[in-house]
């Protein structure tokens, strides 16, 4: 009797042990997931009103995660001083409206569409080959 007691025992606690939590899906995240690029029409690149797109001819950034839209990343091309080559992400609000890199910079969403993201942030380091210092307004397209 007694050992049947340790075995129910047991049983109750394996039981009460499930497993772990799934892992959210951030489907904003993934909606990101890509390589996103100027517009051809120019406009891509604006500082203080003034339109800069000849400073960054092939600017991309390219957004990556897991499955689950975690584990975030990107990558970029022809960014000058902007953003480091590649980081981490991670979202800077509950609402996503804007984004952290890893070098703790915070980008600001203006527009998430499924094929054209508008970004926004005050950059404050360059000269004219770096970047020029500036409120910054970055529309791209998903290439």
């Amino acid at each position: 009797m007694k050992h049947c007691v340790i075995v129910l025992l047991g049983l109750v606690m394996l039981s009460a042990c499930g497993g772990s939590d799934p892992v959210p899906v951030d489907e904003e995240a993934l909606a990101l997931n890509g390589d996103w690029v100027l517009p051809t029409s120019g406009g891509g690149v604006v500082v203080d009103g003034i339109d800069r797109s000849l400073n960054f001819v092939g600017f991309k950034i390219s957004f990556g995660s897991d499955t689950n839209g975690q584990e975030k990343t990107y990558r970029t091309g022809n960014a000058g001083d902007l953003f480091r080559a590649s980081g981490t992400w991670d979202w800077g609000s509950d609402t996503k409206n804007s984004m952290i890199l890893s070098e703790d910079k915070t980008v600001n969403i203006q527009s998430q569409q499924s094929s054209r993201l508008v970004l926004t942030f005050n950059y404050a380091d360059g000269g004219i080959r770096s970047g020029i210092s500036g409120n910054y307004i970055i529309t791209l397209e998903k290439n």
